[in-house]
């Protein structure tokens, strides 16, 4: 696997997997992956030619108005929000998400002192739980938006 920083010809490739990751992540359009990418930073797994994955951030004082990020902006001045990552079905299980994690672990060391993100509790998300906390992510608090969404928020502090 090889990851690299998005390109404008990835769109298609990267709305479909995000697509086939729903419900585990939120569903977007293309018009709103791109503007969420546009805010951000997204990189991007690639196997021989073909996109297999991606993990999207944001920084502070990103122009994006989701909930969730706007909880750890109003909350943290050094951060990396990490707003999604999905990775193709056929490629899920081997490491891949752990992968891309561990590239923005080391991008981001000194440049941001934690990253967050938040992982569904309603509906239940406990792969997604586990995974994170297989990574070193601990709980930092909840929010429940509706009867039938709440998430956690959780953070790994990052390297110098």
């Amino acid at each position: 696997m090889h990851i690299r920083p998005y390109q404008p010809t990835d769109l298609p490739a990267l709305h479909a997997i995000n697509c086939a990751s729903e419900p585990g992540v939120g569903a977007v359009s293309e018009a709103r992956l791109t503007q969420i990418i546009g805010a951000g930073e997204c990189h991007v797994a690639q196997q021989d030619s073909a996109v297999i994955g991606f993990l999207l951030t944001l920084a502070p004082e990103a122009d994006y108005d989701s909930q969730n990020y706007q909880w750890f902006e109003a909350r943290y001045e050094s951060f990396v929000y990490v707003d999604r990552i999905a990775i193709t079905p056929d490629a899920r299980g081997q490491g891949l998400g752990a992968g891309l994690y561990e590239h923005a672990f080391a991008h981001y060391a000194g440049k941001a002192l934690l990253m967050g993100c938040e992982v569904h509790l309603a509906p239940p998300n406990p792969r997604s739980m586990a995974f994170h906390e297989r990574l070193g992510f601990g709980e930092l608090g909840r929010a429940r938006y509706s009867e039938d969404y709440e998430v956690a928020f959780l953070a790994r502090r990052l390297g110098a």
